[in-house]
């Protein structure tokens, strides 16, 4: 009796052994220097390995990522995976086609990183995924991807050029703000898709000369150009419907064409810190009257017709500055702040800020002489100790608040 048991066992121990075995789930698999882990049997990711201070410091030259992990179909890129590599050699990430998502904080300040092609198939990438990657040259955008989103290549510092698919409606808030090598920005096709930009997408891109808008643009946000110094020539598509505040503040700007019959509502400060009495607006056919009578475009110096040429012989009038730019420290109002040469202006640090009282609104520009000043940054210890404070309004313009500002 015995015998047949036994033997009834190893029968059934050699069926199950010639069975399919599923996969089960993994954590922290190498290969090829890179970790991966899975959930499950069916799909895995590129892992985080838990040192903030910098992860794959090893890794040098391309780095290929894995479609296939011990059974499971590697679908995504955690956040922090590649975050702070700041040692080791530099390296360009190439990613598989099943790769659908890059979550945020991915490749964060990863200074390393001086390229990555992103993979058609790819649906989403987070807020913040290559922020302040300053060593990055190039990236490619998939056709599959339909924004960019917040923050995602902030501080760029070294990224000359972008190419946009022709999926890409969305460019959120600050998503190329700083990116201070960045000269254009085009479509890989020719033309482009985008419907919206967002606050402050490529503020302070003070190297940006080229930027070509899609006919279907609807709105460009607060900000969205402002300080990009070297973009002088503009042309806004009729279905554009909304510009918001300080979008092309302090910018090159030398020519403006738009493409409305009626013109567009605006505020005055969207052209702050621009000498528009020195700038040319050209109009569609039939519209100069409209624009010379419309408030802000009144102010363009010279109005065109689209495809009209300005008269050679008009003599343009030499507009002297009423006083020298001021810089250096300036207190105005209850606050002290620190006037720059390019019309921005640092909330400063100061004794006398320890007797603020009561409720206080920064103001989102500041006025010293002839000249407007956008506050667009504060400085550590701005409020350290200011017991009295009840209530702190800051403007929109501050996009990065300091760790210790309220220390």
């Amino acid at each position: 009796m015995k015998t047949k048991f036994y033997l009834f066992a190893a029968l059934c121990c050699a069926f199950i052994s010639l069975m399919p075995q599923k996969a089960a789930a993994f954590r922290l698999v190498n290969k090829g220097g890179v970790y991966y882990s899975s959930y499950d049997s069916k799909t895995g990711y590129v892992d985080f390995l838990g040192d903030l201070n910098g992860n794959y410091s090893a890794l040098s030259g391309d780095v290929y990522i894995q479609s296939k992990v011990e059974g499971a179909e590697i679908t995504k890129v955690s956040k922090y995976a590649f975050a702070n590599k700041q040692t080791g050699g530099m390296i360009n990430v190439i990613l598989p086609s099943t790769i659908k998502k890059i979550e945020k904080w991915s490749f964060s300040e990863s200074t390393k990183l001086y390229s990555i092609l992103l993979n058609e198939g790819l649906t989403e990438i987070e807020q913040s995924a290559f922020y302040g990657c300053t060593g990055l040259t190039s990236v490619y955008i998939p056709s599959t991807l339909k924004e960019i989103p917040q923050w995602a290549f902030e501080k760029c510092t070294s990224l000359p050029a972008v190419a946009l698919s022709p999926g890409i409606e969305h460019i959120a808030e600050s998503a190329f703000a700083g990116c201070t090598a960045l000269q254009s920005v085009k479509s890989q096709s020719g033309t482009n898709k985008v419907k919206t930009i967002g606050n402050y997408a490529f503020y302070n891109c003070k190297s940006l000369s080229e930027i070509r808008f899609s006919n279907g643009l609807t709105s460009i946000g607060e900000g969205a150009f402002g300080r990009c110094q070297k973009l002088e020539n503009i042309n806004l598509p009729a279905k554009l419907s909304t510009i918001g505040d300080f979008a092309f503040a302090s910018s090159g700007l030398k020519t403006l064409t738009v493409n409305w019959t009626t013109p567009l509502s605006i505020q005055a400060n969207v052209f702050n810190n621009v000498d528009l009495s020195k700038c040319i607006l050209y109009v569609p056919a039939g519209c100069k009257e409209a624009y010379k009578n419309a408030n802000v475009w009144n102010k363009f110096g010279h109005i065109l017709e689209i495809g009209e040429t300005p008269d050679p012989e008009e003599e343009e009038e030499e507009v002297e500055p009423i006083e020298p730019i001021t810089t250096g420290s300036q207190k105005i109002g209850d606050l002290w702040y620190n006037l720059h040469e390019d019309l921005t202006a640092t909330l400063m640090s100061f004794k006398s800020n320890k007797d603020l009282t009561g409720a206080i609104t920064v103001p989102a520009s500041v006025t010293c002489g002839a000249y407007t000043y956008t506050v667009n940054e504060m400085q550590d210890d701005v409020f350290n100790e200011c017991s009295k404070l009840t209530e702190l309004t800051l403007p929109n313009t501050i996009t990065e608040i300091p760790s210790r500002a309220f220390f």
